[in-house]
């Protein structure tokens, strides 16, 4: 039936956004600071991709953005140091920024 065929395409397509998601997440965890699970902001638009993702994944969120959807979160680094800026991995990756396809009825994001 065509909902069979459908419900087939949207889980290959999920399968591949995975993998997409597993990277971001890998890459992420490179800078991670501190074991804080989170990554400072300057680090952050550093972030090389070095895989077949590298044309289709950017981190180029703006900070307000970041700061707005519960992305990242400003606090001191030090006592008596200014504020800076870091992004929560685990809420950039279930955040709609890494989500590829939205259409009505469905999105596809990554898996929690």
């Amino acid at each position: 039936t065509v909902a069979q065929i459908v419900g087939d395409m949207l889980d290959n397509f999920a399968s591949v956004q995975d993998l997409e998601c597993r990277t971001i997440t890998k890459t992420l965890f490179t800078r991670e600071y501190q074991s804080s699970g989170r990554v400072k902001l300057a680090d952050f638009y550093a972030l090389p991709i070095d895989s077949e993702f590298k044309n289709s994944i950017t981190f180029d969120e703006p900070k307000e953005i970041l700061l707005k959807t519960g992305a990242a979160e400003e606090r001191h680094l030090a006592p008596g140091g200014s504020k800076e800026t870091l992004v929560i991995i685990p809420n950039y990756m279930l955040s709609r920024s890494n989500c590829m396809a939205s259409q009505g009825i469905y999105t596809v994001c990554c898996l929690d």
